[in-house]
């Protein structure tokens, strides 16, 4: 007995082709964007009202603690240089108060000729960590977050001063007056990181970019 014929349908063969081509993947959609792009308005203003009282906040706060930081200041700076410099480098507290609350004192061990130069922790110091506080607490953002940002941003803060430390006296030690030298240009960059509103605010702001957009963005 003969086999029935085969009623399956047979394609053409460029149809039959097509048919076991692979398909393209399909596009999935874009991402709805997150974070600061989506507040509206209205709480971007909020959270900038809010930046302005915390930063007020702790101007005050630092007329109440401002003797103990800078006492803070000067004991950090000896722990950091003062320690290990075998006598020749210190941090201590000026005769004379006012918004120069700590004096560097830089010893030439050659000939032991001191030189002392007024530095200000509230300069220095206070106001990067208390702009960084503000902007961390009143980002609009989860709550989780701004405290992450906070935590690893006063922790890199502090290296940052740490690095200050060490660069002071090479900056304002003895013999260092001359222009055009490496002590000169460390001596600028001091003055503009700390005599100038833009210099102090410069390395907060950076963190916070940082920790706030750069490193999410780079998480996702």
């Amino acid at each position: 007995m003969e086999n029935a014929a085969d009623s399956t349908p047979k394609l053409h063969p460029q149809a039959e082709h097509r048919a076991r081509a692979p398909r393209p993947p399909e596009r999935l959609p874009p991402s709805p964007p997150t974070g600061i792009a989506t507040v509206p308005p209205r709480a971007l203003a909020l959270s900038f009202l809010l930046f302005v009282l915390l930063f007020a906040a702790l101007l005050v706060v630092e007329t109440l603690i401002g003797t103990s930081y800078s006492r803070l200041f000067r004991a950090m700076g000896n722990a950091m240089v003062g320690l290990g410099s075998h006598g020749t480098v210190w941090f201590a507290q000026p005769e004379v108060g006012g918004e120069h609350d700590t004096e560097l004192v830089v010893v030439d061990p050659a000939n032991r000729v001191q030189r002392r130069t007024q530095l200000s922790s509230h300069r220095h110091a206070y106001l990067p960590t208390a702009f960084f506080v503000a902007l961390a607490l009143a980002t609009p953002v989860r709550w989780g977050m701004r405290l992450r940002c906070l935590a690893w941003g006063l922790l890199a803060l502090h290296v940052y001063f740490a690095l200050k430390f060490f660069i002071f006296p090479l900056a304002y030690g003895p013999g260092t007056d001359a222009p055009w030298t490496l002590a000169a240009g460390l001596r600028s960059v001091l003055w503009v990181l700390g005599a100038t509103t833009v210099g102090w605010s410069l390395v907060p702001v950076f963190l916070w970019l940082l920790l706030v957009f750069v490193v999410p963005a780079r998480r996702r």
